[in-house]
């Protein structure tokens, strides 16, 4: 699902807000989302799992000419941890 995914959901469910105000809505909560992970490393939402930065190292990769590798940067990505709604642990 992607965020127009969303944004069209938000629109359609909600028939009171405009495209654009649906829209702005779901920017603000991922923008929120966004925040708290940056600034408290974590976003937990009750029956819906928990989301937290990782952190990547650095590593070197092979191209597609077998002599030659490149390097990949350092990166953090979101991972989830899985919902205790459902039984999961």
């Amino acid at each position: 699902m992607t965020k127009a995914d969303i944004i069209d959901t938000v629109h359609e469910r909600l028939g009171a807000f405009s495209k654009n105000e649906a829209k702005a809505a779901v920017e603000a909560v991922l923008d929120v989302m966004k925040e708290a992970l940056l600034t408290q490393g974590h976003v937990k939402i009750h029956s819906f799992g928990r989301r937290r930065p990782w952190p990547n190292r650095a590593r070197r990769a092979a191209t597609r000419r077998r002599d030659a590798r490149m390097k990949i940067a350092a990166a953090r990505y979101c991972v989830q941890s899985r919902a205790t709604c459902c039984g999961h642990s």
